[in-house]
């Protein structure tokens, strides 16, 4: 994933040849029922988990059992479903992203989050910073990171976009058949998409260093969702629905 490049380094008008650590850059290809529906830029390694994450995300599929087959070919993805003439239908309610797309939200088609949770502060604390410690790239903001934290395991991802590292975590999930009572670390600023997958997911929790936007605060709260930022290890903010958090 970080790889080194030969490079020059210059300062304060002297220059010396270095060699500089950088991150991987690779294309993805996600074919679903031999049709092409999402080419995205990633990090190499598990494909499958972005393919099947963002196909769950999207509400193009709701879990496993309507899968046939996963073929990984590099990176490309080969979905196939039971139905093979089955064709594509997000049922995505927010559409957003860098350089102020704007968004839709149909609130009714909002899921709601019921599941209960008890969270000390501190777990959430030594979550996120673990998560950190774990994707150093993170903390500096050269790759964005998420942890789903369940009751006995602990699982990391990271991506270029966090979007990209949540459906990595999604998909491992569902082909792993995880039960409920999962929770999500990250690292990066929470938007609204982040929400909305979470809310599908049905993730209780969503703490981050990062702050949240002002979009990402209502629909947290109107989906039922625990939303946190700010997480430090001296403290944090608690946006919505605080009572899933105990001393």
């Amino acid at each position: 994933m970080v790889i080194t490049v030969p490079a020059l380094r210059e300062r304060r008008g002297s220059r010396e040849e270095v060699t500089a650590e950088v991150v991987e850059e690779v294309p993805l290809v996600l074919t679903f029922n031999g049709r092409q529906i999402m080419s995205t830029m990633t990090v190499p390694g598990r494909p499958a988990d972005l393919a099947l994450g963002y196909l769950f995300s999207e509400q193009i599929i709701e879990g496993m059992n309507e899968v046939e087959s996963v073929m990984v070919e590099g990176q490309s993805v080969k979905v196939l479903t039971r139905d093979p003439f089955r064709v594509v239908v997000s049922r995505r309610v927010v559409v957003s992203g860098c350089g102020g797309a704007a968004a839709r939200i149909r609130e009714q088609r909002l899921p709601a989050v019921t599941a209960t949770a008890s969270l000390s502060a501190e777990t959430i604390r030594t979550r996120v910073n673990d998560l950190l410690t774990a994707v150093p790239l993170a903390a500096t903001g050269d790759l964005y990171a998420a942890a789903l934290v369940m009751p006995d395991a602990v699982w990391s991802a990271e991506d270029h976009g966090l979007q990209n590292a949540v459906n990595r975590l999604i998909g491992r999930q569902l082909q792993e058949k995880v039960g409920p009572g999962a929770w999500l670390a990250a690292s990066g600023r929470i938007t609204a998409e982040i929400v909305i997958t979470c809310a599908i997911a049905g993730f209780p929790v969503l703490a981050s260093f990062g702050r949240a936007t002002a979009l990402a605060i209502d629909l947290a709260e109107k989906s039922g969702i625990t939303l946190i930022g700010e997480v430090t290890g001296a403290g944090m903010i608690v946006y919505t629905h605080p009572e899933r958090v105990v001393a």
